[in-house]
């Protein structure tokens, strides 16, 4: 080339890259990107948090992909995008829900179009929210006047570590996905209409409510504009404004609060239609349940006076939560002290075990190849042979092998076998009530290594139990700026949410759980009660699906339950463990660890000989010394021994899966579940990479919550475990009782006994004209001696009614209690309180008990 040429080609190449650069500068020019994080710019751990991103086109109409990068640590990020189509001259609002894991100064948004960056601009928060705070979110025409609900750790009069941080909230900017709507724990409603909401946001709201959520109502001279929305849950509509006096002084009479009255005049309307419980007489605060949740609305204004200047105003709301809906209020002040949190209940076990089996057309490249070794030897050679052409398999082999390889191939292409597969094992919970939910563990797998993406058109993608989530504090700021390795991403593209994540080798499979997927009509109700000696089961398949042979578990023991056609009802029984002879039992030790169960006239059996078994009662000692576990084990055995047209892997399943639910029954209550395996409870597709999985397996267990009766067909009442309600009390200062906070019975708690503690048992339930028969208030696993005081409230002073003593070198504790008259030991309010002391002669400051729980039996006409 010559010189003059050389110089031409580099003219053109730098007009090129100048042409390249302005038009990328045109493109940067004609799309503009306006960014903000958070809540009131405000941003904190582990939940999620909503990027808000307007686009503005100032030329043609384009499409691309708006993508934000989130530094997970110093070596790896995740990344979030959506594809955006904007027309010429329009403005788009997009928003898409983030999670951040470390601290970090800024994050960059970023216009894709064909790959290329065309507009980018930097977000920052301007504050960070205590991730240990209850987070409050304000929807109010004046949310300022709201603040005083913020608690702080220097404004928490009742230092429970009750942190609530106020986030002023727009109806507009309320989430339209539940993953983004679990950001708040209470939501505040205050002179504020909820009608505008979007069809989307009404029901992400109302599942928001339903699966736990609290909501404050304000009323006073607003309430026709706060009520309305909420009647649907409430019945209440705003009557008559009037004045209401010194309110502060009735509702601190109620909380038995020690503060005085600020003396301050509120306005109140009169709550009418009100369904709920009432505090106050007429109502100031009418407090309703919606499932699981709670609506608390107030006749007066919660932003006007006196509760806006009322010093101790976040200590009223704080004691309303904790008399009225105490459960789920701790429930959620101990998730948010924990140093890490989950946003879901995830179903996780090993769905990876269940087998995809194979279709017929799998087995064709087989029959060729076996046909092919058929023609190379028998079929080429002996006709060859015949007419002395043997060498002429030079040439039919290499045929035959080109001609089998290319059938092979093209068969390959054209069956599933590269398709990917899943197999997945969804958890369908049905309590009392009949309300269904459904979560669902899949493992997916495909032929190539490399990032796969999965997306599914029904339900939420729940990443916790792939990447985990984790939040350190002290954890060091990091920029966006560093070199690090995408770990996942996250594809939000109309109603389809779709998540890419690495795959190491061929056919590796990754597992993840998908949130609220479809539900098949499949409607079980039961209820249980004892009948004179057994314990009866009664069921009614009330939906259109049949179920396969299933079981009870119960506290008394368990017993499987045959298939349950559509409209079939079944009742399952257990009943005593017949005795035995004697002589049989003391046979030797190998029968006394395993005896027959056959009747026989006669004898008892022993401690020692007791078993667990399908169908038979769990004894007094068995109640005392065995686990859910225990019963789940003996029925492994036999499912394992019955279902023997599953694989190993689908029974290891299966047993993980009713593991996982025992794992969240209460542990202080007592449980009736009907539990049965089916492939055809739940419903949802699911895509790898764009493409509709058909090769799959599905092992889809229901758990349905059975109501108990506690009053049996002869008028025998048995109150058991979970029966009553637990509450922490104090004496006052004329050595009376008063009652405390309600106490969580999730988790194990440990009261010392140098303390003296005391509980109040909240005994309403009880059925009127009872005969007490048997009563008792124990610990579980207690080690000390120890003894029971009931208040007596005619004498006005403490009655001892049980002593329990402990023998260290046996291990052995017994019990001495006297039956006591109920109408002596019960307060007004409907409660019984017992102090616990230790009986030993020199008291030690580590002795303890637990939580001590009330069951009594009886008699009604």
């Amino acid at each position: 080339m010559t010189f003059k040429g050389s110089k031409y080609l580099s003219a053109i190449v730098c007009f090129v890259i100048l042409l390249s650069v302005c038009t990328i500068g045109c493109a940067s020019a004609l799309v503009e990107l306006e960014c903000s994080i958070g809540y009131d710019d405000q941003v904190t751990y582990l939940r999620n948090l909503p990027i808000n991103v307007a686009i503005t086109n100032h030329g043609g109409d384009t499409s691309g992909v708006i993508v934000v990068d989130v530094n997970r640590s110093t070596t790896q990020y995740d990344r979030y995008e959506a594809p955006v189509t904007v027309a010429s001259g329009a403005t788009v609002n997009v928003t898409l829900p983030i999670i951040i894991t470390q601290k970090q100064s800024s994050y960059t948004v970023q216009w894709l179009v064909d790959g290329m960056v065309q507009a980018e601009a930097e977000v920052a928060a301007q504050g960070a929210i205590n991730p240990y705070s209850l987070i409050v979110g304000v929807v109010s025409s004046d949310a300022s006047k709201l603040s005083q609900l913020s608690i702080s750790a220097a404004t928490d009069v009742l230092k429970r570590s009750e942190l609530w941080q106020t986030v002023d909230l727009l109806p507009q900017s309320i989430p339209s996905d539940l993953d983004s709507m679990r950001f708040f724990d209470i939501i505040v409603v205050d002179d504020i209409d909820l009608s505008t909401l979007t069809e989307k946001q009404k029901l992400t709201f109302d599942s928001w409510l339903k699966e736990g959520g609290l909501i404050l109502l304000g009323g006073g001279a607003q309430a026709n504009t706060t009520f309305p929305y909420f009647q649907q849950y409430t019945g209440i509509s705003a009557g008559a404004l009037t004045d209401a006096g010194d309110i502060s002084e009735t509702l601190m009479e109620h909380f038995k609060m020690s503060a005085k009255a600020n003396g301050q005049r509120a306005m109140a309307v009169s709550l009418e239609d009100a369904r709920g419980t009432s505090v106050g007489s007429p109502a100031l605060v009418d407090i309703c349940s919606v499932e699981d949740g709670f609506i608390f609305t107030s006749a007066f204004s919660l932003s006007e006076k006196p509760f806006s200047t009322w010093q101790m105003n976040n200590v009223l709301w704080q004691r309303i939560l904790l008399e009225n809906a105490q459960s789920l209020y701790n429930e959620k002040v101990e998730l948010r002290n924990r140093s890490y949190y989950s946003q879901s209940e995830n179903y996780y076990m090993n769905s990876k075990s269940i087998t995809v089996p194979n279709t017929g057309a799998t087995y064709l490249p087989v029959i060729i190849l076996f046909l092919f070794v058929i023609l190379v030897g028998v079929g080429t050679y002996f006709p060859l042979k015949k007419i002395d052409k043997r060498e002429w398999m030079w040439v039919t082999v290499p045929v035959l092998c080109i001609l089998c390889t290319l059938i092979t191939g093209g068969l390959t292409n054209m069956l599933d076998l590269n398709d990917p597969i899943a197999v997945s094992s969804a958890l369908v919970r049905e309590d009392t009530d009949g309300n269904s939910t459904a979560i669902a563990n899949v493992s997916v797998a495909r032929p190539n290594a490399g990032r796969i993406k999965i997306s599914t058109t029904n339900g939420s993608i729940d990443l916790s139990s792939v990447v985990g989530y984790s939040y350190h504090y002290d954890s060091t700021i990091t920029g966006t700026e560093e070199t690090t390795e995408l770990r996942y991403q996250t594809i939000y593209e109309d109603d389809m949410a779709s998540v890419a994540l690495p795959i190491n080798g061929t056919w590796s499979s990754l597992s993840l759980s998908l949130l609220n997927i479809s539900i098949q009509d499949h409607q079980i109700s039961g209820e249980c009660y004892w009948n004179g000696e057994n314990f009866e089961f009664h069921l009614q398949n009330n939906g259109n699906i049949a179920m396969p042979q299933g079981v009870i578990f119960s506290s008394y023991g368990y017993v499987t339950v045959d298939a349950l056609l559509p409209g079939q009802s079944v009742i399952a029984v257990l009943k005593p463990v017949p005795a035995q002879p004697q002589a049989t039992v003391a046979a030797s030790s190998a029968q006394q660890t395993s005896p027959t169960l056959t009747p026989a006239p006669g004898g008892v059996i022993t401690p020692a000989a007791e078993t667990i078994s399908n169908g038979y009662l769990l004894s007094k000692q068995q109640l005392s010394n065995y686990s859910a576990y225990a019963l789940l084990d003996s029925y492994y055995k036999t499912l394992k021994e019955e279902r023997t047209d599953l694989p190993s892997g689908s029974l290891n399943v299966m047993r993980n899966a009713l593991s996982s639910c025992f794992e969240n029954w209460p542990q202080f209550s007592e449980n009736f579940h009907y539990m049965v395996f089916s492939d055809q409870l739940s419903e949802f597709d699911l895509f790898v990479d764009d493409q509709k999985v058909t090769r799959t397996n599905r092992l889809d267990l229901l758990d349905v919550e059975l109501r108990y009766s506690p009053i049996s067909t002869d008028g025998t009442v048995h109150l058991g475990k979970g029966s009553f309600d637990v509450y922490q009390a104090a004496l006052d200062d004329l050595k009376a009782p008063q009652l405390g906070s309600m106490i969580p019975t999730k988790n194990y708690s440990y009261y010392p006994l140098s303390a003296m503690p005391i509980f109040a048992y909240d005994v309403r339930n009880i059925p009127d004209n009872m005969t007490l028969t048997a009563f008792d208030i124990s610990p579980v696993y207690v080690y000390t001696p120890y003894k029971t005081s009931l208040y007596n409230y005619q004498k006005k002073k403490w009655d001892e009614i049980k002593t329990y003593d402990y023998a260290a070198s046996t291990g052995v504790g017994t019990a001495t209690i006297i039956l006591p008259d109920l109408s002596k030991y019960t307060s007004e309010q409907g409660f019984i309180y017992a102090m616990f002391e230790s009986t030993l002669t020199q008291t030690r400051n580590y002795e303890e008990i637990g939580l001590p729980i009330l069951t009594m039996d009886g008699k009604v006409k």
